[in-house]
């Protein structure tokens, strides 16, 4: 129910009619003007003017059936009270004069009638309400306040005539209103035609201060008048006259020169240019954090008499952040929720243009009805309500929102002031940190907060059950929010979009990610938003504002990992005599440091932790720091969505991007030694390298070929090959394929680097269950490596040796793939092995034995020969770990992996176990819990469980596999092995004894889910899109008959063998 006023309403007049007068035609004819405004819409008059309404509390009454009906009941409340307080003190002005007015229900019902039908259309247009309902405070404030003089000419005919005009101005603007909103109810209607009621609102303000002016001439002047006539009576009358004179006096005196008392009178004032948002979410601790800053009490000091000081400090506070963060929204909130606190409050939009301030401040001293010529200073109307503000001994806040520079902005307000004054700043620029008192950075939303927040829109906007449908997995919505980086400007935006367009969020999702530029070019708001920047813009005054190098800076970065930009990347390039000087390099740290500066200024760029990184590519090199920056994901896209408008401006970024990287990202050495002791180097660059290249790959338009060259490909081969020895295989297949698709088309024949590209193609695909790829890859390998020994006249041991491993790659693609075809495997092993016998020694140069002696056990063991191919895959163990101790790990558990196949091959479990034991501890200390090696060795160390008998131990170790191989790339043989595997233990452990009745029920249960899954991840195996032709045939759909898991391993194509 709407809650009632706490306005008395005005009394009940008796009605005395008397004979026809001046007096009573005076308001007859202002009434009939107002009636001929609607000529031919006389029947709706008469319906606006039929009720019985003529207080406040009737007005609630008579709204009380629709108001269940309707959202907005704080609005609607705040409506009724305040058009209804207008309303009784428009009437009860009109009952001074002549109870005419008041006693005839034409003229108050009309009134009445109006204001009723005005929020009966509105009440579903909240902001359109609000409006209205500011409009009718502005016009209530300029209504004469001054009743007592009204009772001294009643009978004054022009008095009553000024009067009458006066009143029923505001009479016809409430009518006009209410009869311009009857025929207009759609709100697409409503919004055409507020125009035309902004329009009159402001002719009727107009009209009304000349009337009000000319009110109270005509007052003055039956004052004078008045005195002449009682002077010609006797003595009574004559002191009646003077006291009358004396009292009309004291009114205009009062009115004319006490301005701030007048002010006074009138609060609390609040000065808000918006309505609060009722779609307001979150920010529940950081809104309580701000109120506790401003509530605080000054601590002020004393005198040496021990009184305080007359004047207090002011207070401040600001909410700093990136543009669309919700700095605006959240003060808008923080403003309503402490409006209670304080009883005056002023909300500035602070610009970097003074004159806007200037004129916000005027119109706040108009509102204040301040004068400014009484003011001891400049006599201007800020320095007016800046010295009000100053001398009041009441609580004030001021909001200055979107601050720009605090120099522009000292003028417009005290540093101290009698009472309690606080400010809040609002501001993309950091700089406001420093000058306020207090200092809150606001931060993106959580992925959960983000979550939450699209679906309160959805829920608000969409009561239907399209609003589930709309929403979809929320797998996808976290994945969608993690894109937006949390920005809720723009997450209302894709509220927005999702319900004009009726699409879901996966479906949206799609349409973002390849349609970026359609999607942010213009608002797709359901509603309006107090904000008047959109996706597409909200950053491009900040951009405009930067200095040239700031800007090329901020692109530069958007070809890097957004949450991980090294510092120390613009410095390790040291241009030498020929080379290119960039913008940003190891000689020129200043201009870095001045551009981050203006970045950070504008809330570009976040400065994040500090970390320890190698100096140099040396793997011991002393540890130094350095700053890690980022950027916002949205703003990423942003710029390389602009710089897809700008080819030059793109193509100077990224290649002054891959200069960098190019210089700081460790290499590979000719000699094809790991890389495993430059790592953490590595490491710092990695983020860097795979944002470069996803940018390259993704870039609309693509980029020319000016770029392509060896450089890039140099690039992309180090960082693949560092990827494959982290076993980051589906990040290392990536970049390695794009190198071999970026290298020049001449150097494709013949080039080393070529061969080196393709070896880690061929490595990637044979470790990660794709033999058949990986075989093709390493035999390119081998053609384009004997391509290039036929270009050198004479060859050297550099070229050899890259043939010998070319040559030992082959047949390690055979081993893996084809065990019928030994004997070729063999040929190719004893050429590899008599080429690095005469061009090397194990002595000398033990790494290129490591390869081959591992190589050499497999093929003895598929041959039988176990007792050579132990000794053989022992000895690649211990020279792997001779050559490099504990920093290559990834390839000594790959020997011992191959040792502990070798030892089971030879019904040696117990110690075939005890090496994947020490294979799966490696890899969970060098390689982490998570990496697909690491669930490799579950998966075997629990086969040879099973061969013991330990099935607990083997459900154990399958488990955590399995949960690694769903996280990997290219897994699905995998992950069909193990599920099948787990089947089987699950079933034996189902017969045990031991079991209960439903224990027993839930392990077949249990058991059966993952044959289920055995079999879908064994046909995703050998579908004809995935399998190469030659092997098609002799693979078959597994329909679920029951097989024995070693039976099942055969039917897989895919994987370690």
């Amino acid at each position: 129910m709407v809650g009632q006023s706490s306005r008395r309403s005005p009394p009940t007049i008796t009605v005395q009619r008397c004979s026809p007068s001046t007096t009573d035609s005076a308001w007859k004819k202002r009434y009939q003007n107002v009636i001929n405004l609607f000529s031919r819409k006389e029947a709706l008059v008469a319906e606006i003017q039929e009720n019985e309404i003529r207080s406040v509390k009737a007005l609630q009454d008579a709204l009380a059936s629709q108001y269940d009906l309707w959202n907005e009941k704080e609005v609607i409340d705040k409506a009724v009270d305040r058009m209804g307080r207008a309303s009784e003190n428009i009437l009860s002005f009109a009952g001074t004069f002549d109870t005419f007015v008041q006693a005839d229900p034409i003229n108050a019902g009309l009134l009445w009638g109006s204001v009723k039908l005005i929020i009966t259309v509105l009440a579903r247009h909240k902001q359109l309400l609000e409006s209205i309902v500011e409009m009718v405070d502005e016009m209530n404030r300029e209504f004469p306040q001054i009743d007592d003089y009204t009772e001294l000419f009643q009978g004054n005919d022009r008095v009553q005539d000024a009067a009458a005009s006066l009143v029923y101005e505001y009479l016809s603007f409430y009518a006009q209103s209410a009869l311009l909103l009857k025929k207009r109810r759609a709100k697409i209607m409503l919004r055409i035609l507020w125009k035309s009621e902004e329009r009159m609102f402001k002719e009727s303000i107009k009209s009304i201060a000349k009337l009000k002016k000319h009110f109270e001439t005509e007052v003055g002047l039956a004052s004078r008048e008045n005195n002449a006539v009682y002077q010609s009576r006797n003595e009574t009358f004559m002191v009646k006259s003077l006291l009358h004179q004396e009292k009309m006096e004291q009114i205009l005196l009062s009115k004319q020169s006490q301005v701030q008392i007048k002010a006074l009178a009138k609060l609390p004032f609040s000065f808000i240019p918006y309505s609060r948002n009722s779609l307001f979410f979150g920010r529940k601790d950081l809104i309580e954090v701000v109120k506790s800053k401003l509530q605080s009490n000054v601590n002020s000091a004393t005198t040496e008499q021990g009184s305080k000081p007359e004047n207090n400090p002011v207070l401040s506070c600001a909410l700093w952040g990136l543009g669309g963060i919700g700095k605006t929204q959240t003060a808008i909130e923080i403003t309503y929720r402490m409006q209670s606190d304080f009883d005056i409050i002023l909300w500035i939009s602070a610009s970097d243009d003074p004159h806007a301030i200037s004129q916000a401040f005027s119109a706040i001293c108009k509102k204040l009805e301040l004068d400014p010529n009484n003011t001891q200073n400049t006599g201007t109307e800020r320095q007016c309500v800046v010295d009000w503000l100053k001398e009041t001994d009441k609580k004030w806040l001021i909001i200055f929102d979107n601050a720009y520079e605090a120099s522009i902005l000292k003028p417009y307000w005290p540093v101290a002031t009698k009472g309690k004054g606080r400010i809040l700043f609002t501001s993309r620029n950091s700089e406001w940190s420093m000058v306020a008192d207090h200092s809150i950075k606001i931060t993106s939303m959580s992925v959960e907060e983000g979550v939450d927040f699209l679906n309160y829109w959805l829920d608000q906007k969409d009561k239907d059950d399209l609003t589930s449908t709309l929403r979809g997995k929320r797998r996808t919505m976290e994945a969608l929010i993690q894109e937006l980086g949390g920005l809720p400007l723009f997450i209302t935006h894709v509220a927005g979009y999702i319900l004009q367009n009726k699409c879901s969020v996966a479906n949206f999702y799609e349409i973002y990610k390849t349609q970026f530029g359609d999607v942010t070019s213009r608002s797709h708001l359901s509603i309006e938003v107090q904000y008047n920047l959109t996706w597409g813009n909200v950053w491009d005054l900040s951009f405009k504002s930067l200095s040239a190098e700031s800007l090329h800076l901020i692109s530069m970065f958007a070809f890097l990992a957004p949450d991980n930009i090294p510092e120390s990347l613009f410095f390790e390039f040291q241009p030498t005599s020929g080379q290119r000087e960039l913008v940003f390099n190891g000689r020129n740290h200043a201009r870095f440091y001045n551009a981050i500066q203006d970045l950070s200024k504008h809330s570009l760029v976040d400065r994040g932790l500090i970390i320890d990184t190698p100096t140099s590519s040396s793997s011991s090199s002393p540890i130094a720091s350095t700053n890690i920056y980022a950027i916002h994901r949205e703003v990423k896209r942003k710029l390389l969505n602009e710089m897809g408008k700008d080819l030059d401006r793109r193509s100077e970024c990224f290649e002054n991007v891959l200069l960098l990287l190019a210089e700081a990202f460790p290499k590979r050495s000719d000699q094809g030694e790991a890389m495993n002791g430059l790592w953490p180097q590595c490491d710092q660059y990695s983020s860097s390298l795979l944002a470069l290249f996803t940018a390259y790959i993704e870039a609309e338009p693509p980029f020319s070929p000016s770029v392509t060259d060896e450089r890039l490909a140099r690039l992309l081969f180090d960082g693949s090959w560092y990827l494959w020895e982290k076993r980051y295989f589906e990040q290392a297949n990536t970049i390695a394929e794009l190198a071999e698709g970026v290298i020049p088309e001449a150097s494709k024949t013949s080039s080393l680097l070529y061969s080196d590209i393709l070896t880690v193609i061929a490595a990637v695909n044979l470790e990660s269950s794709r033999c058949h790829k990986g075989l093709a890859y390493a035999r390119r390998t081998l053609k384009v490596v004997e391509a290039h020994i036929k270009t050198v006249e004479n060859p050297g041991k550099k070229e050899m040796i890259y043939l010998a491993n070319a040559i030992n790659n082959v047949a390690s693609g055979i081993l893996a793939m084809d065990s019928s075809k030994l004997d070729e495997a063999a040929s190719y092993l004893n050429r590899a092995g008599e080429l690095k016998t005469t061009w090397a020694s194990e002595e000398t140069e033990p790494s290129l034995f490591t390869e081959h002696y591992c190589s050499m056990g497999r093929l003895r063991c598929l041959q039988g020969n176990f007792e050579e191919a132990i000794s053989l895959s022992r000895k690649a163990v211990d020279l792997n770990r001779q050559v490099y101790e504990d920093t290559n790990m990834s390839r000594t558990t790959s020997f011992m992996d191959n040792l502990a196949f070798v030892l089971k091959a030879a019904g040696k479990h117990q110690e075939a176990s005890e090496a994947y034991q020490q294979s799966l501890e490696c890899r969970v200390n060098h390689l982490g819990e998570r990496a697909q090696d690491t669930a490799i060795s579950y998966h075997f160390l629990a086969v040879e469980y099973c061969e013991m008998g330990d099935l607990e131990s083997a459900r154990l170790s399958l488990n955590s596999a399995i949960e690694i191989f769903e996280r990997s790339f290219m897994a699905e043989d995998r992950l069909a092995r193990s599920s099948y595997l787990l089947f089987e233990v699950l079933t034996k452990i189902s017969l045990s004894p031991d079991l209960t009745d439903t224990q027993r029920l839930e392990t077949i249960q249990e058991a059966e889910k993952f044959k289920k899954s055995a079999i879908e991840h064994y046909n995703k195996t050998i579908e004809t899109d995935q399998m190469p032709e030659e092997v098609q045939p002799g693979h078959r759909s597994y329909e679920g008959e029951q097989l024995d898991y070693k039976d099942f391993e055969r039917l897989v194509y895919w994987g370690y063998r």
